[in-house]
């Protein structure tokens, strides 16, 4: 990623985006030049500026920032400075920031590992949404298969610094090695409403299973119901089972 950003130059090698060399045998655009987006791991914010001086000092456009404020949901918290907030908004600000200079590449260092897991299920649906919205080809690090499988269509695979596999992730997911399926009957005890989904709460034996459902599949459901919990890969499914009365 840094070499990407032009932080790192490396031994050998060439970077063209969009049509434009940016790394080559004599060539190394300067960072500033080029439109990257990078939301670091611990999202490096200015912590002597407000949420809307960090997005506003990287884009210089006080329309856009509004923009991106809305589009990351933080307007009523523009002028919090970045230490009064939740990881989760802070990320969120980290990302507001990186999209306000319209990115022709947007990079993420495993942006989402320091939040707690329903967060981290909240945010992953956010960023998914972000980028279906603004189609910019993004580029994440991280170690969590699941994620990768909820957020990315290609895979690469480094060990050492060794590119070691390149496949789309479906292929990936579906291949013989990671088909095997489980399942496992529960009863819906409780539904958590977020923003973008909702998740359902199903009791199996002593343990409380968390699925996140989309509006339309969630309206499908009622607390009380017995269901089939499938996995294919880390692709949750939910099926009502017949009522014993029945």
């Amino acid at each position: 990623l840094r070499m990407l950003a032009g932080l790192e130059q490396p031994d050998s090698g060439d970077l063209s985006v969009n049509g434009t060399q940016w790394i080559g045998r004599h060539k190394h655009l300067k960072p500033q030049l080029r439109r990257v987006g990078y939301v670091f791991q611990d999202y490096a914010l200015f912590p002597n500026m407000s949420v809307r001086e960090n997005i506003l000092y990287a884009c210089g456009d006080e329309e856009k920032t509004a923009q991106m404020l809305e589009l990351v949901e933080l307007t009523e918290l523009a002028s919090h400075a970045p230490a009064t907030l939740s990881g989760g908004q802070q990320q969120r600000v980290a990302l507001a920031r990186a999209l306000s200079r319209e990115p022709e590449i947007l990079l993420l260092d495993e942006p989402l590992s320091a939040l707690d897991p329903a967060l981290r299920a909240k945010l992953q649906l956010e960023l998914l949404a972000i980028h279906k919205e603004l189609g910019i080809t993004t580029i994440m690090v991280s170690h969590d298969m699941a994620e990768i499988f909820k957020l990315a269509d290609r895979m690469v695979e480094l060990h050492n610094g060794t590119l070691t596999r390149d496949i789309m992730v479906d292929d990936y997911f579906t291949s013989q090695h990671h088909s095997q399926k489980f399942a496992f009957t529960g009863e819906i005890v409780r539904f958590i409403k977020a923003d973008l989904f909702t998740v359902a709460c199903i009791a199996i034996g002593n343990r409380i299973v968390e699925v996140a459902l989309s509006a339309d599949e969630a309206d499908a459901f009622t607390v009380g119901d017995t269901v089939l919990v499938g996995t294919k890969a880390f692709h949750p499914t939910l099926k009502r089972l017949p009522s014993e009365d029945a």
